[in-house]
């Protein structure tokens, strides 16, 4: 076997040692073999796993040449990330707000600076007892301002037992991207941040 084939098929197409041996009517202990012998670094865990759930490769691509209008939304984005979602979540990148306008805004982010694909967004909404809307005008005053389809969004109930801080309108709602590549990409955008503010 060629290693310049095996690299490509490997490295550049992404494919496993099944798939390749699939593609080459070939054992895969043979395509395992051949890999070894041309030392061409195994895949971690986390890399394999990824590459089988995205398979027709990121769904997100980052916009290189912002306008100053984008600069500004991807500022925004950023903040919101930091101080309404969470920087320890390695997996995923997400924001919580009540507020409509915030919540639009970051979908907005992800989708105009970020690129990610609309269906991979999804939105989680906290439902509270004390509200004045049911559980279906909430889902559809979500799928109105957020124009997401009605399955990328899901509503829960609150449960807690004490009496509530405040009525909110429209729930607690979290817009969020699992993608652990993104999420690499938010904090090295972050890390940019403080340095340019330093």
């Amino acid at each position: 076997m060629e290693e310049a084939t095996l690299r490509n098929l490997y490295l550049e197409e992404g494919l496993s040692a099944k798939q390749i041996a699939d593609r080459l009517e070939v054992p895969e202990s043979k395509v395992v073999y051949w890999l070894r012998k041309y030392q061409i670094p195994k895949r971690s865990l986390s890399e394999a796993v990824y590459l089988r759930i995205n398979q027709g490769g990121d769904p997100f691509d980052v916009k290189t040449e912002l306008s100053l209008e984008e600069e500004k939304l991807k500022v925004a984005g950023l903040l919101l990330w930091v101080t309404e979602g969470s920087v320890k979540d390695k997996e995923a990148v997400y924001t919580s707000n009540s507020d409509p306008a915030l919540i639009s805004l970051f979908i907005e982010f992800l989708l105009r600076v970020c690129q990610v694909e609309k269906s991979k967004i999804r939105l989680r909404v906290l439902y509270y007892p004390n509200m004045d809307m049911s559980i279906d005008e909430v889902r559809e005053f979500w799928a109105q301002v957020t124009e997401l389809g009605e399955a990328q969004i899901k509503i829960n109930i609150y449960q807690a037992t004490h009496n509530y801080r405040a009525k909110s309108k429209y729930g607690t709602a979290t817009v969020s991207v699992g993608n652990i590549k993104l999420r690499a990409q938010m904090e090295m955008w972050l890390n940019e941040l403080y340095d340019n503010l330093r």
